[in-house]
């Protein structure tokens, strides 16, 4: 009788471990379902970008840009930037620029790199221009190279540095700039020559920051899905 009672014990409690672990399974979060959805969303808000459906992509980019994906944020950064399907609004540009940008986005770095550094006599700050240029130049954008590579070659928004306006020049004319080889080349005709050591042996050092170990996962991500 023992015996018996002991299985019935056993049975009930294996039933019961399986009930719980069905329910638990059931309502346990799916992360990658939740990615694949946000995915589609911000590649179907793409592809209506693309075709001029602005409200159409608008719908599609908020709900995942207020979830924290960085590319749509991007996204609706531009499309305020620009006035596409909304009312031109800078301020809500860089909100939304600044969300990417915190994510690691480096398009979004650019872009308020860009707006402080080319703005409007409003909006121009050099030294925040300097703050997400360097940023985003760390992370490999020739762009942003040569525009910071400017910021320290005229000391604007801080310290005038030959030396560190030759690496970034350096950087961006190693991915095809024409314009950072060209301001390369005139920099160092104003340079000395133990200035032009430093800044041969400085831009040795960062490469491999700059050109690969010093990217994050979505810097990286975002080579793979972005268009430039």
């Amino acid at each position: 009788a023992d015996r018996r009672k002991s299985i019935g014990v056993l049975v009930v409690v294996a039933l019961l471990v399986a009930l719980a672990t069905a329910v638990g399974v059931s309502f346990m979060p799916k992360p990658s379902v939740q990615a694949d959805a946000e995915t589609v969303a911000v590649q179907e808000g793409v592809a209506a970008l693309k075709a001029g459906a602005f409200s159409s992509a608008l719908g599609k980019l908020e709900p995942v840009a207020k979830k924290g994906n960085a590319q749509a944020a991007y996204l609706l950064g531009q499309m305020y930037e620009d006035g596409l399907g909304v009312k031109k609004d800078t301020d809500a540009a860089i909100s939304w620029y600044r969300k990417a940008a915190l994510s690691g986005w480096t398009d979004a770095k650019f872009r308020l790199g860009e707006i402080y550094f080319k703005g409007t006599e409003e909006l121009q700050d050099f030294k925040k221009a300097r703050k997400w240029l360097e940023q985003a130049a760390y992370d490999g954008d020739a762009r942003a190279q040569l525009d910071l590579g400017r910021l320290y070659a005229n000391g604007w928004g801080g310290d005038k540095d030959s030396i560190k306006a030759y690496v970034w020049y350096e950087f961006a004319a190693k991915q095809g700039n024409y314009e950072a080889q060209r301001l390369r080349d005139g920099l160092l005709k104003a340079m000395q020559e133990n200035e032009i050591t430093k800044a041969q042996n400085l831009t040795e050092k960062m490469a491999p920051q700059v050109f690969g170990k010093g990217k994050t996962k979505d810097a990286k991500l975002q080579e793979a899905t972005s268009n430039k």
